[in-house]
């Protein structure tokens, strides 16, 4: 059984989208990254004053069998805690790396994100590629 989804995202913007009643909001960030180009490490749900994790069930946050009404914010918090602890696995810095540059909102951005990607692929030196880009933001 599907359930009605309206996202309101802070621009104003709102989205529409079917989810299952089992989903968890990790399958939300995937449909919302299809519909919007946000990452999902950069996605953060709200439903009234309730905070949403990934494995919260969709379903419990319906106010009717068939509607849910909820926030969407985009933070890079997610992105900074990934780059800024030392070296990590590609499995941690390649969505960190690609977040910043799907949020790049400049050629100058995406070129800062492609060096630092860069940068790991050479020397797999995380910490000082995040210290690169904090400095160049």
């Amino acid at each position: 059984e599907t359930l009605t989804m309206e996202i309101s995202m802070i621009s104003g913007e709102i989205h529409s989208c079917e989810v299952r009643k089992t989903d968890r909001v990790k399958e939300l960030k995937a449909k919302v990254a299809d519909m919007t180009q946000i990452p999902e490490m950069c996605q953060l749900f709200s439903c009234g004053d309730a905070a949403l994790g990934d494995s919260k069930v969709i379903a419990e946050c319906a106010e009717s069998n068939c509607m849910i009404f909820a926030s969407l914010a985009v933070s890079l918090a997610p992105v900074w805690k990934a780059l800024s602890n030392g070296r990590h696995p590609d499995a941690v810095w390649n969505p960190a790396a690609k977040a910043l540059h799907a949020l790049a909102k400049d050629d100058f951005q995406r070129d800062v994100s492609n060096f630092l990607y860069g940068c790991n692929q050479k020397t797999g030196d995380l910490q000082s590629a995040a210290c690169c880009l904090v400095e160049l933001m």
